[in-house]
């Protein structure tokens, strides 16, 4: 393990504690492990995850210096928090992409991030409730060099990297602090106005809005059309009429063609 710092990082505090490791099991576990013991803010990345995790506890590995694979500590993270992180972060990744590349990258709500109609990074947010404090860890993880034959042999036809979509050979520094400086200022946002303030934001980047999704929830299948995302996270449908609010958990929105 070292720390050191992220090449183009300007935050004011995320971040300024970066611990990297060669090779890690899951930078979301050692956080979960070592949090309490760790500053706020402090940022933990890999250059080959092999236990990682991602939504519904699908395992997510990573190929050795080809994505960037990293979580972020959260201290005295309030409840009511918790699962809007997961939101905010998919916009700040969203954000900083796109201002990196110049290409827009979009939200498969609530925090899938797409560029070219495919998958190009997800998110995963995890809290620890403790008898004195409450944090969260929240990992990300984004394509940035694979090319499609990695992507083939791994059958994963709705995924992609920033490399196949932009030509351009980012580094994973810049791809990492180009993230990290939109989400801090987006947490604050969230801590200091909640998710109404970013609300409208994230709507403009979300692809699943005006689409036809069906929503799996308990076994039963149902399909409608988003409409918004309420201040809660929640999306919002119109199934059979009735204005239906989806929170991330409770269910599966899956479009009706394809990833999207």
């Amino acid at each position: 393990m070292d720390s050191f710092g992220i090449k183009g990082l300007h935050t004011k505090k995320l971040g300024e504690r970066f611990l990297w490791f060669d090779r890690l099991g899951s930078t979301n576990d050692y956080l979960k492990e070592h949090g309490p013991n760790l500053p706020d803010g402090t940022v933990a990345a890999t250059a080959e995850q092999y236990e990682g995790k991602g939504r519904l506890g699908r395992s997510w590995n990573v190929p050795r210096g080809e994505t960037v694979a990293m979580s972020v500590l959260f201290h005295d993270v309030k409840e009511d928090m918790l699962p809007l992180l997961p939101l905010v972060f998919g916009l700040a990744a969203a954000k900083g992409l796109s201002g990196l590349t110049g290409q827009k990258a979009l939200i498969k709500w609530p925090n899938d991030v797409v560029m070219g109609g495919k998958k190009l990074a997800g998110i995963l947010c995890e809290s620890v409730i403790g008898p004195h404090r409450t944090f969260a860890v929240c990992g990300i993880g984004i394509n940035v060099l694979q090319k499609q034959a990695y992507f083939d042999e791994q059958e994963l036809p709705y995924a992609t990297s920033l490399i196949l979509e932009t030509k351009v050979n980012y580094t994973l520094d810049e791809v990492a602090a180009a993230v990290l400086n939109e989400l801090e200022p987006a947490v604050e946002i969230l801590r200091e106005k909640g998710f109404g303030a970013l609300k409208h934001e994230y709507e403009s980047y979300c692809v699943t809005l005006g689409r036809q999704v069906r929503i799996i929830k308990e076994g039963e299948q149902k399909e409608g059309t988003a409409l918004a995302v309420g201040e809660d996270g929640a999306l919002l449908c119109n199934i059979d009429g009735t204005l239906i609010a989806v929170r991330s958990g409770e269910a599966s929105v899956r479009g009706l063609y394809g990833y999207l």
